[in-house]
């Protein structure tokens, strides 16, 4: 409940802040450098920097870091009473997520060359929510293939029906169903 709050609180601060955020407006001419402005430059330039993200998360899922958020997670009771400190691991964990999202946010604004306050609204924070448990909570990659699965979803199902957001719904409860785990959690508990 508190992160939907401060949610809503951003949405306003977005919308009322003119100088800052152009309110209704938003923030326009957000375009890369000159280097960057052919479309095939960009797009490798935006896949080095995503890939870069995703090693490096894989490094930092198996450092102590990462073990320490996993024993966290799993017992924080345990986690404590070998000596982790909770608060630190859980602002540090709050950090890293940070970077990984303006590393995505930046990626984005180039793309679009504008940011708009639509993007702080509560429907455009539960699409990652899903995107993540479509493709599996428990891995680095899935939420890419969540991502990749829930965009190819939507654009199939945008071409065929006026009814989208019904269609999207239920095939997405049928496939949490089917893949309580997730679509990465699925294959792995296959290859196991």
């Amino acid at each position: 409940m508190l992160t939907l709050a401060f949610a809503q609180i951003v949405y306003a601060v977005v919308h009322q802040w003119d100088e800052v955020t152009g309110g209704d407006n938003g923030v326009l001419s957000v375009w890369p450098s000159s280097w960057l402005t052919s479309p095939a430059r960009y797009y490798y330039w935006a896949l080095a920097f995503a890939g870069a993200g995703m090693a490096l998360l894989r490094v930092v899922a198996a450092s102590p870091f990462g073990l320490a958020l996993r024993a966290a997670r799993d017992h924080a009771r345990r986690a404590e009473a070998v000596g982790i400190s909770l608060r630190a691991l859980q602002w540090t964990a709050f950090v890293v997520a940070g970077f990984f999202a303006g590393l995505g946010g930046a990626i984005f604004a180039f793309l679009k060359g504008s940011v708009f306050p639509v993007y702080t609204e509560a429907p455009m924070s539960v699409q990652p929510l899903v995107m993540v448990l479509l493709g599996g909570v428990g891995s680095p990659s899935g939420p890419l293939i969540g991502a990749a699965a829930y965009k190819i979803l939507d654009t199939v199902i945008t071409r065929y029906t006026d009814y989208w957001q019904l269609g999207l719904g239920a095939i997405l409860i049928a496939l949490v169903l089917a893949f309580p785990r997730g679509i990465v959690g699925a294959f792995d508990g296959r290859r196991a």
